[in-house]
């Protein structure tokens, strides 16, 4: 379910009137493009990621950082543009974000009443990416590697074990937990693997 930000209703209709705010002091305001100057595209993409973070639905400031980010990226030479953004100190997760939801959206319009959640989710899908993972992914693959590492102590250590008192309840339990884990898991690969069929092809 897209998270939508009840401040915006059916009033909300240009970029400027949903933009979080609008650059000022020289920064140029409309839509970057391979017209702008080197200086014009390091000036907004500095204040572009000045605004991020000030708000939870920010997505249309990704945008514009993305639109930067694929201007600058055409134009450096290959593999450069990444130590482009280190320069800026824009950090990879805002300009992967950015240039997911740039490539995905014609307008600021499109992102503007999603949580940039909700966006880089939407955007991935259209473009027919694999969602991105989240903490709790990482979390679940170091607990069943520390586990599975515990367990393999335990079992070098099991000739010296005397009184297994309340163990075999333990591991029925744990197992049982295991099981759950697995169901979960496969139910999650089925639900990926229907909406990677019912995904549009990739656009080239």
């Amino acid at each position: 379910m897209l998270e939508f930000d009840a401040r915006f209703d059916d009033g909300y209709a240009s970029e400027s009137a949903i933009a979080l705010a609008e650059p000022n002091g020289g920064v140029r305001t409309d839509v970057p493009d391979d017209r702008w100057t080197r200086e014009e595209l390091s000036d907004r993409a500095r204040w572009e990621n000045d605004q991020i973070g000030q708000s939870r639905f920010c997505a249309p400031r990704y945008w514009y950082l993305g639109k930067i980010l694929l201007v600058v990226q055409a134009d450096v030479q290959h593999g450069h543009w990444e130590a482009w953004c280190e320069q800026h100190e824009i950090q990879p997760d805002r300009w992967k974000c950015g240039r997911v939801l740039a490539l995905a959206f014609a307008s600021a319009d499109d992102v503007a009443r999603l949580t940039v959640k909700a966006a880089e989710a939407a955007a991935r899908e259209i473009l027919g990416l694999e969602p991105r993972q989240s903490s709790a992914d990482a979390k679940l693959r170091r607990w069943l590697t520390a586990m599975e590492k515990a367990a393999n102590v335990r079992l070098d250590e099991f000739d010296h074990v005397t009184r297994p008192d309340g163990v075999r309840p333990r591991i029925a339990e744990l197992k049982r937990r295991l099981t759950e884990i697995e169901h979960r898991c496969a139910a999650l690969e089925k639900r990926q693997a229907t909406a990677a069929r019912k995904r549009p092809k990739k656009p080239r």
